[in-house]
Order: C-alpha cells, then structure tokens, then sequence
C-alpha cells in the first residue's frame, strides 16, 4: 500500500479505519459482513426515525399554524362584538335598580354578532324570551321575571288584592250568567200565562 504520511491520521481509530476498510481479508470475514449489515439496519432505522420526527414536526407545525390563525379569528370576532357593543350603549338606557345594577337595553333592538339577539331568561331560563338585555354583564330577562323582579313590597300586595278582587269580580259574573241562564231555562220550560 502506498500509504503517504499526509494522509495517516493521528489518532488511533482514524489509522485503524484506513487498515480495515480496504484490506481483502477484513472484508471477506463473516464477521466484517454482520458488521456491515448491522450498520445498514441502523442507518435504515436512523432514517425511519428522522423521517417520523419530520412527520412529527410538520404535524406539530400545522397545529401551530391552525391555533394561531383559530387565535386571529377569536381576536377579530371578539374585537368586532366589542365595536357591537360600544356602537349599542346609547341603547341602554332604562334603568331598573331593583332588578339590574347597569343600564338596561330592549333586548328586540339589540344585534349580536350581525344577528337579532335571541337568548334565554337568566332567572326563568325559557329560550328565547328576553326583553331587557345588559350587554356589559351578558345578562337577559324576559317580561314576566322583569315584572316580578321590579315591584316593591306594596306593589305586591296591591297586586294580589287586584288579583283577589279580580277573582271574585269573575265569580259574581259567572254567577249571575248562570241565573240568568237558569232563568231562561225555566222560561222556556214554562211559557208566559197571559
């Protein structure tokens, strides 16, 4: 072998490597063979692994992607219902310290998203029954509940003997269009003697 000084390495494994490698009673060893296949199944697994972490990584890259534009989309339709919102506020002007701490808005006159608001009554929960509506707590009342909430003590009271009387108002009628029935009955029963 024409080996030039220049070219031997210095240290040991490098000088070792260029005996090996091109010496005919190495490569025709059996065991020089197994060598060589066992370092081709480690270099096919090394490429199977860092083709799956390629795999892995474009995966984990697109989901980035994906939550980041879900995150843009997010801050865009938040900021627009934030301009929704701000663009309503003249609207909410009733105010009901007995049933809500904020001014209160029609819930009718209100958009949500571009849409008529459409949502359920924070205290009774029946869908699609709100009237007054506080944007700023995301709070919903219907009619009856807002009725309710807002009478005071003595409204209650003159509300249940209205009730009472009204009652007993319906009562008398149906009584007396049951005697006036009755006696039309015996009317007929009995024809006029004159």
């Amino acid at each position: 072998r024409n080996l030039y000084l220049a070219q031997i390495s210095k240290n040991k494994s490098g000088l070792l490597c260029r005996l090996v490698v091109g010496s005919i009673h190495v490569a025709k060893s059996d065991e020089y063979k197994q060598y060589l296949a066992l370092l081709g199944r480690v270099n096919a697994e090394n490429a199977s692994l860092t083709y799956q972490q390629q795999e892995q990584e474009a995966i984990t890259k697109k989901q980035e992607r994906q939550r980041k534009n879900m995150e843009k989309e997010k801050q865009i339709h938040d900021e627009k219902r934030k301009n929704e919102m701000l663009s309503q506020l003249v609207l909410h002007s009733n105010l009901f310290p007995q049933v809500h701490p904020h001014a209160l808005a029609f819930t009718s006159q209100l958009k949500q998203h571009g849409r008529s608001r459409i949502t359920a009554c924070i205290i009774c929960r029946r869908p699609k029954s709100a009237y007054y509506t506080c944007e700023q707590c995301d709070w919903d009342i219907c009619r009856g509940c807002f009725e309710y909430e807002n009478t005071s003590p003595d409204d209650e009271q003159l509300m249940i003997l209205s009730s009472m009387m009204q009652k007993k108002g319906k009562s008398e009628k149906r009584r007396k269009r049951s005697s006036s029935k009755q006696r039309e009955k015996q009317n007929k029963v009995s024809p006029n003697k004159t």
